[in-house]
């Protein structure tokens, strides 16, 4: 089963229906926010271990595909077709990208559901 089929489980389960918008953003936003405390932690040679940084980023893409069911975007697709369209992009002398003339927009209506 893919994650996004999980997410879908997991709100059939415990809500009794699919995500709504509104919640997933609030549950999407708070798990940012314990990510970058975590990420905070660790830059700072506090205690956070890795294991802890693991959880938080699962809990962020579990929220993030979340929204993504909410709102009828089939997540796998949509990443997959913005890394074709990255790989388009140039590199340039200090390490950045950009979008050269080889740059192809990508075209996000495959992954709407």
């Amino acid at each position: 089963m893919d994650l996004q089929s999980k997410v879908a489980s997991f709100y059939i389960i415990m809500a009794g229906r699919p995500p709504t918008y509104r919640e997933t953003r609030e549950y999407f936003e708070d798990e940012v926010d314990e990510l970058l405390e975590a990420l905070s932690g660790w830059e700072e040679g506090g205690d956070e271990d890795l294991e802890h940084i693991a959880k938080e980023i699962g809990d962020v893409a579990f929220c993030l595909v979340a929204v993504a069911e909410a709102l009828g975007i089939e997540f796998e697709e949509a990443c997959d077709i913005v890394a074709d369209s990255n790989m388009t992009k140039q590199p340039t002398r200090g390490g950045k990208v950009k979008k050269g003339n080889r740059y192809q927009e990508p075209d996000m209506r495959r992954a709407i559901l």
